[in-house]
């Protein structure tokens, strides 16, 4: 994951690092989820009010990103090491903070393009953050993000989109854009809905791929804990059949020199004499 940016906490590193990966996640996965309503916040919002609101979570999720970074990098046996492997944190905390700083309504092609390329590396981070949900343990976290996930998406379609009369509608369009599926009888019309579908699109592709995987593992595990269970009954019983033939060589007492266990009832002469 370093070309994302994202390399976490190496094997290696000293063990208040990792405590405090494990304890900060969920604030960063938090904090990176927050990018999604600022940016809409600030890309929707006539209202200055609202346009306050997006740059305030800019600003929360910088500061989130930030602290996290020097926390761990505080404590890292390779502070640089840790920085060059995670330069993303600190990009986005960048670009959060710098979108606070520039609230305005309407951006330029510059700031379109620079955004964008915020939002994809969020969308990327997002995907790394969700690596820990990637287990048997993690499926019910995970349908759990999908359903609350698809409750915000209708919620924003809801707000974006004029033709969306209802949540119910807009729950249905989330729906239908984040499984691909494209009924036709509702779609994005604004410049603004249809970035958001993009974004639900993904979401929705990548949260069915997570738990499809998620849902295959816990048949693997069960597969092969019943084949561990097997090879132990088997080394089981081979070593109790070494036990009894090990017994069996002691009862016949040990063995003379030139003779085999083949061979111990044979009369020692009768081996050197030749039968020809």
């Amino acid at each position: 994951m370093f070309i994302a940016g994202a390399g976490g906490v190496a094997a290696h590193e000293s063990a208040a690092a990792h405590k405090r990966e494990h304890y900060l996640r969920w604030a960063v996965f938090a904090a990176l989820l927050a990018t999604i309503p600022a940016f809409y916040l600030q890309l929707g919002g006539i209202n200055p009010y609202y346009q306050r609101m997006g740059a305030l979570l800019y600003l929360t999720v910088a500061v989130v990103l930030g602290v996290h970074t020097l926390l761990i990098a505080s404590v890292s046996h390779h502070p640089w090491g840790y920085l060059k492997h995670n330069w993303s944190d600190a990009a986005i905390a960048l670009g959060a903070f710098l979108s606070f700083s520039s609230p305005a309504a309407t951006w330029s092609s510059s700031e379109w393009v620079l955004r964008a390329g915020l939002n994809v590396l969020i969308l990327l981070r997002l995907i790394f953050a969700l690596r820990h949900f990637f287990s048997p343990t993690g499926t019910l976290y995970l349908l759990g993000m999908a359903v609350i996930g698809l409750g915000l998406a209708g919620l924003g379609f809801y707000w974006l989109e004029p033709s969306v009369q209802s949540y119910a509608d807009g729950l249905w369009l989330a729906f239908v854009s984040g499984s691909s599926v494209g009924y036709g009888d509702l779609i994005p019309t604004t410049p603004a809905s249809r970035i958001f579908a993009v974004f639900v699109i993904v979401f929705g592709s990548m949260m069915m791929s997570l738990v499809t995987a998620s849902l295959t593992a816990i048949f693997v595990e069960k597969e092969e804990h019943q084949l561990e269970r097997k090879l132990h009954h088997d080394i089981k019983e081979l070593r109790r059949e070494l036990e009894r033939l090990r017994a069996e060589l002691q009862k016949q007492g040990p063995v003379p020199a030139g003779r085999t266990p083949a061979n111990r009832g044979t009369p020692s002469g009768a081996l050197d004499h030749d039968p020809i």
